[in-house]
């Protein structure tokens, strides 16, 4: 059934309380687990050949700009744990 009104929102923290209030549903893509689980229904989405939708992350900063002491540490965790091409 469609929807009769639709909502873009830039935190999906916001929208994932929405729909437990019972506000509609909310595509996304979420963390194995979250602190909402226990309230949310969640079906995977798949491609017509059977493969997961999937996307990528990207992760965009000036190297040149003064950043937080903690934005660093995050940067370099992400720099010694993640896969990261050029």
């Amino acid at each position: 059934m469609r929807p009769k009104e639709g909502m873009a929102v830039g935190y999906v923290d916001f929208a994932l309380r929405e729909v437990v209030r019972g506000k509609g549903y909310a595509i996304c893509f979420l963390p194995p687990v979250t602190e909402l689980d226990a309230k949310l229904v969640k079906t995977p989405l798949f491609m017509k050949d059977g493969n997961p939708v999937s996307r990528n992350t990207w992760l965009i900063w000036r190297m040149e700009k003064k950043i937080s002491p903690a934005m660093e540490s995050f940067l370099r965790y992400i720099r010694k744990n993640c896969q990261i091409s050029q």
